[in-house]
């Protein structure tokens, strides 16, 4: 068809290595932004962020989100509830259902407190990462995991004030549309 312009390119140039440097995610970062990349991209599982119950760790992600404001570029964060194909609660949580509401109020508990370590330069907030991979292979958590999403989304639009949504893997959503279709609702 005709041409059109490219969409914005992001990548995820910083390793995930809690041993790295500022200065090394700052370099990784350098990297991306040399080779055409305009958005940040910053990943972690929500048992990183809330490794037992009301214990934060958000240095990892805040150092990474500073690079955005540090190089005036949008970025994404993505908290995963369900992160690279399997679930990513707490310790304390595993075993609860997703529709149970004490993983949802807990799960929001950490995004209120994760908000002041969350600059301006972040547009939007996904909730799950690769989620598509876990739900295809668990047909029976479709239903719950949408309740948890229904529960958190609004609250997670209130708190940030910016999109969010779920990240789907390209090759799984191109092999079945199934779950994506039912996660619409």
């Amino acid at each position: 068809g005709a041409p059109v312009n490219c969409p914005v390119l992001g990548m995820s140039a910083i390793p995930w290595d809690f041993a790295l440097t500022d200065a090394q995610r700052d370099g990784a970062l350098g990297v991306a932004l040399a080779a055409g990349s305009k958005i940040l991209t910053v990943n972690a599982p929500w048992s990183e962020l809330e490794p037992s119950n009301g214990v934060y760790y958000f240095d990892r992600i805040a150092s990474e989100l500073s690079l955005a404001a540090k190089h005036n570029i949008p970025a994404i964060l993505t908290v995963g509830s369900i992160f690279s194909g399997a679930p990513a609660m707490p310790a304390d949580l595993v075993g609860r259902s997703w529709s149970d509401p004490v993983v949802a109020s807990r799960f929001v508990a950490m995004l209120q407190n994760l908000k002041s370590k969350v600059p301006a330069q972040t547009k939007w907030l996904n909730l799950g990462y690769e989620v598509d991979i876990y739900l295809a292979n668990n047909p029976s958590q479709v239903a719950p995991y949408l309740t948890f999403l229904s529960a958190v989304k609004p609250s997670a639009k209130s708190i940030f004030g910016i999109s969010t949504g779920i990240v789907f893997s390209f090759d799984s959503t191109r092999a079945s549309t199934a779950v994506f279709g039912q996660l619409q609702g």
